[in-house]
């Protein structure tokens, strides 16, 4: 419910720029239904948006931002499917973001998250695959809400 309620808060956020995190949350829980953590879930909110505001990537959704972009693909007999919470163009290249609310690694992302790492990963496949991205010009991250950090995969 925590992590629903950050991603509602954060695409209301970027929907409506003047709309202060605690304010996203609160309407955000309403339809959640959170009423615990609040004032965290705000700040993991205001980090993820900064970090967006460093990637270039805050904004409101549109033809280059898209919030929970729904992706499928078939292959080998099998459909892979899922949905991009983050899908922007910035310079020329297609930008993936997955916003997560777990603690954040330590280390080596790669090592402490390799199921998120190929989740996005994935994304990007079937991005390619599908034609809306070239090959080698994609980036994919993962942004961590309880530091604000995204780790580019």
């Amino acid at each position: 419910m925590f992590g629903d309620t950050v991603h509602l808060a954060i695409g209301f956020a970027l929907r409506g720029p003047a709309l202060a995190p605690a304010a996203a949350v609160a309407r955000a829980a309403a339809a959640t239904g959170l009423s615990e953590r609040r004032a965290e879930a705000a700040e993991d909110v205001g980090r993820a948006l900064a970090a967006l505001e460093r990637a270039g990537l805050r904004r409101a959704p549109g033809p280059d931002l898209q919030l929970e972009y729904p992706v499928a693909h078939a292959s080998g007999g099998k459909l892979v499917q899922g949905y991009v919470d983050l899908l922007g163009v910035r310079d020329g290249r297609v930008v993936i973001v997955d916003f997560k609310t777990d603690a954040p690694p330590a280390g080596d992302v790669h090592a402490s998250h390799a199921a998120y790492v190929e989740q996005v990963r994935g994304y990007a496949r079937i991005l390619v695959a599908l034609g809306v991205a070239r090959e080698g010009a994609v980036d994919a991250g993962l942004l961590f809400t309880a530091d604000g950090g995204i780790r580019w995969v």
